[in-house]
């Protein structure tokens, strides 16, 4: 949490302290813990959150809900709290990955105020939203690693990680398998 160390996440002045809708005495967790409890507890079909560094994507997990967080200037950051210009954006949140993608197609786009949004990689991310299908091959030559040391904690989830990898894996995606995360020390924690 960018207020500081020790601060609670999903805490608001005007409504109080966010509750995970699964869980009422769980964190909803992340800075987008309103947009995350909103969509888990179908009171909205969509939503749109702030990340700098996990305040779409671990909100989203801890609610059951999807996130993305989209390559830097694929949407404008204008409107936004500056915490990190080099990481911060806005993503979409919602109950499903095909929700998810169709507000992000909504929401991407270039904008003057924002230059970042005019860089190479932000066009080249938009125009692959352009044609988002899930067919045979969609993956053809993708690579993705899977990070095997997160498995092994509750084997009802390992079954999930498994299907989705045979899932990628038919659409064509190459499975790095395993990949070896070694992550930051310092950088771990530090905005969330």
């Amino acid at each position: 949490n960018f207020r500081g160390a020790r601060s609670v996440s999903g805490w608001s002045a005007r409504g109080g302290q966010t509750r995970n809708p699964h869980v009422l005495d769980r964190s909803p967790s992340g800075s987008s813990s309103g947009s995350a409890a909103a969509v888990a507890a179908g009171l909205a079909p969509l939503a749109v959150g702030t990340e700098t560094d996990g305040s779409l994507v671990t909100p989203a997990s801890m609610c059951g809900i999807v996130a993305i967080k989209p390559t830097l200037g694929t949407v404008s950051r204008r409107g936004l709290v500056p915490i990190a210009h080099s990481q911060d954006t806005a993503g979409p949140m919602a109950g499903n990955v095909a929700d998810a993608a169709l507000l992000l197609q909504v929401m991407a786009g270039a904008d003057a105020a924002d230059p970042a949004t005019a860089s190479p990689a932000a066009v080249l991310a938009r125009r692959g939203l352009a044609d988002l299908q899930w067919h045979p091959g969609a993956l053809a030559g993708v690579r993705l690693g899977v990070a095997r040391e997160h498995f092994g904690v509750h084997p009802a989830a390992d079954a999930l990680a498994e299907d989705a990898l045979r899932t990628l894996r038919d659409a064509g995606a190459v499975l790095l398998d395993p990949v070896r995360v070694i992550a930051d020390p310092a950088a771990l924690g530090a905005a969330e």
